[in-house]
């Protein structure tokens, strides 16, 4: 494969992903931009969410409101397959 194949099949890998975490926790788009690995609670199984992305601008979500949401099986899994990537997987680094 070459390596302009190999970086799309990490792209289409990386979206279908973060679809799966989104539509599995109800996430906004902004919130799902936004959301950093220190919001990600493995023990707890749950997300924090207490921001969202606008036009390049980080700031509260779209009600206000701080939320904790469960984390079910399927996008628990995506995010332990993204957080074993080489790169981007410090706290303040963001998942998506």
């Amino acid at each position: 494969m070459s390596a302009r194949g190999e970086l799309e099949l990490f792209e289409d890998q990386h979206d279908s992903e973060a679809v799966r975490v989104a539509s599995y926790c109800g996430l906004r788009l902004g919130e799902l931009l936004a959301l950093r690995w220190r919001d990600v609670d493995w023990t707890g199984s749950a997300l924090t969410i207490s921001r969202s992305l606008s036009s390049g601008i980080e700031g509260p979500t779209k009600s206000g409101h701080i939320r904790r949401v469960p984390l079910a099986d399927q996008p628990a899994a995506a995010l332990d397959r993204l957080s074993r990537r080489h790169d981007f997987t410090s706290a303040d680094d963001y998942v998506f």
